[in-house]
């Protein structure tokens, strides 16, 4: 496999030094010097070092991403060599880029939809005033979207909001038309059952309170049952707050599967540092 890897043969490998032949280099081409290569380091001070930013060049010149540890050998309690193993990570690379672009591209696209939608209820809101007629199509707009989503008024008082914003049933009976976000964050805190209960702490409720007066970017939950919830808040033209309540637990279990390869090495790494201790 690592002749594979490297494009060499197993004689042009053995006996030869390392890090000239296929560690020479940074990834941009320019010069790493051995004295700084914790593969050599490795012979030198007897520590095992874990490395997951640097690369290997193949016999054709070409490099290629890498993760690696260095674990040194002893024997009759001296140093008597290392052993290096290593995996490519281009693929993993390319995965995580794309899951990054994919988060982007899901941003970009929550904060286009919600800022429509926004426009869209202010537009009808100063109608409400005139229509009954507007106010139920107004009503039809947020209860036909399916993420949750609510509209505080600048004077941070519940205007209007879908079921799916609520996701228990006992908040029904205190979400009402004209309670302040402080209200219902209050009230609902008791009836949800975070993963993290320091979220019940006043000073997590402070710092809440001061992310939605301040709205900076989204806010992610997690809850004991497993679902996780992305929470995006946004000012409107009015001084009003709109809150859209997105499910991404699926989301979360790919980024999950992401990183198991990388504790599938770590294990490995464990069971190599116990075998040569």
């Amino acid at each position: 496999k690592v002749c594979e890897l490297l494009g060499f043969t197993n004689e042009e490998l053995i006996g030869q030094p390392m890090h000239s032949l296929i560690h020479h280099s940074y990834a941009d081409g320019t010069v790493y010097p051995r004295e700084k290569c914790p593969m050599y380091g490795t012979l030198a001070d007897g520590q095992s070092h874990h490395i997951t930013d640097e690369v290997l060049w193949r016999k054709d010149g070409t490099c290629f991403p890498i993760e690696y540890i260095s674990v040194p050998i002893h024997k009759d309690g001296d140093l008597f060599g290392a052993v290096v193993t290593f995996r490519d990570i281009t693929e993993q690379i390319r995965a995580d880029s794309q899951l990054r672009k994919a988060r982007d591209e899901l941003e970009i696209k929550v904060e286009d939809r919600t800022k429509e939608l926004v426009a869209e209820l202010e537009l009808r809101k100063a109608a409400e005033l005139k229509s009954e007629l507007e106010r139920e199509r107004l009503e039809d707009a947020v209860f036909s979207f399916k993420d949750g989503f609510a509209l505080f008024d600048s004077d941070d008082r519940l205007v209007i909001w879908n079921d799916q914003f609520i996701d228990n049933d006992q908040l029904e009976d205190v979400l009402k038309p004209g309670i302040t976000f402080e209200q219902f964050m209050r009230a609902r805190i008791p009836m949800t059952n975070y993963k993290d209960r320091s979220m019940r702490d006043e000073n997590r409720i402070q710092e809440r309170l001061e992310q939605h007066r301040n709205p900076s970017g989204p806010h992610d939950y997690e809850f004991a049952d497993g679902r996780n919830v992305q929470i995006h808040e946004f000012r409107t033209n009015n001084g009003g707050t709109a809150i859209l309540r997105i499910d991404v637990t699926e989301q979360k279990k790919s980024e999950q599967q992401l990183r198991q390869s990388q504790e599938q090495l770590s294990n490995a790494v464990e069971s190599l540092e116990e075998g040569f201790a």
